[in-house]
C-alpha cells in the first residue's frame, strides 16, 4: 500500500526506524544498515509530555543564557527599573548555576537580591539607544543602536555611522548636554537608560599638515612601477587621527594608477586602489593629496607603515615618472605646526622601496589631534 509520508508527518505522528544488519564481512566489505521506516501514532499523553519537555528545555536554556551575563564586579542593565546595576555577589548551586545574585545600583542608592531564576531574563548586558547625527550638509539622521555595556562607543557607534557613510571621528558626541569621550563604555555613563538619545554633531576639527622635505627635485625623475611599492614609517609622538598623505604627481601625464595600504602596529587598517589625478599645484610643485576614506585613530608611539604602488595601470609594469623630495632627514628643521609630532623611519623591510627617510614620496602627512 502506498503511504503519503508528507501528510503523515504533518499530523501527530512520530517517525521511527527499524534497522537490519547485513553481514558482509565475508565479502571483505564493511557492514551496512538497511533502514525501514514506519509510522506510529503518538498518544495524547506522549504529545503532552513532549510539549512539556520542550517548554522546560526552552526555559532552562533561556535561564542559563541570561544567567551567563552576571559576573561579580560587572554592570548589567535592568529592563524594568531602567537602571544599571553592579553585581556584588553570586551564590551558585552544586552545578555552578547562579541561585541568588546581589546587585547594587550605579549610584549606590539601591541594593537588592535576585533569587528567582526567572527574573534573570529581566537583565541584559547591552542598552538600546537612539543615535541622532547632525550634519551641516544634510538633514538629521537617526537610527536605533544596541550597545554592549563594555564596548567602547567609538567601536559600537562606528557601525551605525558607517551605515550613513560617515566616520565617528568627525563628530562630537553629546548626552544630556555633556560631551562624551568616544573611548567611554556605556556602563560608565551616568543615568543612561534604554531609548535615550545620543546626539552626534559634526565637528570642524582642524586638519594639520606635516611636511618632511626641504627640497623637491624637478630636474630629475623618480621612476615608479606598479610592481614595486614605495613605503615609509611614521611614529606619532602623541595620539592623532591619520587623515591622509601626499605623493608627487606624474611629470608628463594627467593621471596614474595608485594602490595604497595603511598598516598600524602590523594591522591593515585601510587599503584601496584608484586613478589619481586632479594634481594640486603649490609653488611650482605638483602633488596628489590622498585623503583616507575612514580616518584612523592612532595611539601615541604606534608605528604607521604607508605603502603605495604607482604605475600606468595595474596589469602591466609600465613606469611613471614623478618629481621627488630630498633632504628628508632634516624634517625636524622644517617649520611645522605641532613641532616634533612625528618621527620618520625608513621601512627597511621593503627592499624594493626607493622611498626612505631621505627622499621619495610621502612629502606630507595630514592629521587631526586627539
Amino acid at each position: 500500500m502506498d503511504t503519503d509520508f508528507s501528510k503523515a508527518i504533518e499530523s501527530d505522528f512520530s517517525l521511527l526506524r527499524k534497522s537490519t544488519w547485513r553481514d558482509t564481512l565475508c565479502l571483505g566489505e564493511l557492514p551496512f544498515v538497511n533502514y525501514s521506516v514506519f509510522l506510529k501514532e503518538m498518544t495524547e499523553d506522549t504529545l503532552s509530555k513532549n510539549e512539556k519537555d520542550h517548554q522546560k528545555t526552552k526555559i532552562e536554556g533561556a535561564e542559563k543564557q541570561h544567567s551567563s551575563i552576571f559576573k561579580v564586579g560587572y554592570f548589567v542593565y535592568c529592563i524594568s527599573d531602567h537602571l544599571l546595576y553592579k553585581v556584588i555577589e553570586i551564590e551558585k548551586d552544586q552545578e555552578g548555576n547562579p541561585t541568588s545574585i546581589l546587585i547594587l545600583s550605579q549610584d549606590d542608592s539601591l541594593k537588592k537580591e535576585i533569587s528567582d531564576t526567572q527574573e534573570f531574563a529581566n537583565f541584559k548586558d547591552s542598552i538600546t539607544l537612539i543615535l541622532s547625527i547632525f550634519d551641516p550638509t544634510q538633514s538629521e539622521s537617526s537610527i536605533e543602536v544596541e550597545l554592549k555595556l563594555y564596548e567602547r562607543l567609538e567601536t559600537s557607534l562606528q557601525r551605525a555611522f558607517s551605515g550613513f557613510d560617515k566616520n565617528i571621528f568627525n563628530y562630537i558626541l553629546f548626552y544630556k548636554g555633556k560631551i562624551l569621550n568616544r573611548k567611554d563604555c556605556p556602563y560608565g555613563i551616568q543615568d543612561l537608560k534604554d531609548d535615550d538619545t545620543i546626539f552626534a554633531s559634526y565637528s570642524y576639527q582642524k586638519l594639520y599638515r606635516f611636511s618632511r622635505f626641504k627640497k623637491v627635485v624637478q630636474n630629475d625623475s623618480w621612476w615608479n612601477n606598479s610592481d614595486c611599492p614605495e613605503s615609509l614609517i611614521i611614529v606619532p609622538q602623541r595620539s592623532i587621527v591619520l587623515a591622509g598623505f601626499s605623493c608627487f604627481a606624474a611629470q608628463n601625464q594627467d593621471h596614474y594608477y595608485l594602490r595604497y595600504e595603511v598598516h598600524v602596529d602590523g594591522r591593515v587598517t585601510e587599503k584601496d586602489q584608484l586613478i589619481a589625478s586632479d594634481w594640486i599645484h603649490e609653488g611650482g610643485n605638483k602633488i596628489y593629496k590622498l585623503m583616507l576614506k575612514n580616518p584612523i585613530e592612532v595611539e601615541q608611539w604606534s608605528k604607521i607603515k604607508l605603502f603605495v604602488w604607482i604605475g600606468k595601470d595595474f596589469q602591466t609594469s609600465g613606469n611613471i615618472e614623478t618629481d621627488f623630495g630630498s633632504e628628508g632627514d632634516e624634517y625636524n628643521d622644517i617649520p611645522n605646526e605641532n613641532q616634533g609630532i612625528f618621527e620618520i623611519e625608513s621601512n627597511t623591510e621593503v627592499e624594493e622601496s626607493w622611498t626612505d627617510l631621505y627622499s621619495g614620496h610621502f612629502g606630507d602627512i595630514f592629521y587631526h589631534l586627539l
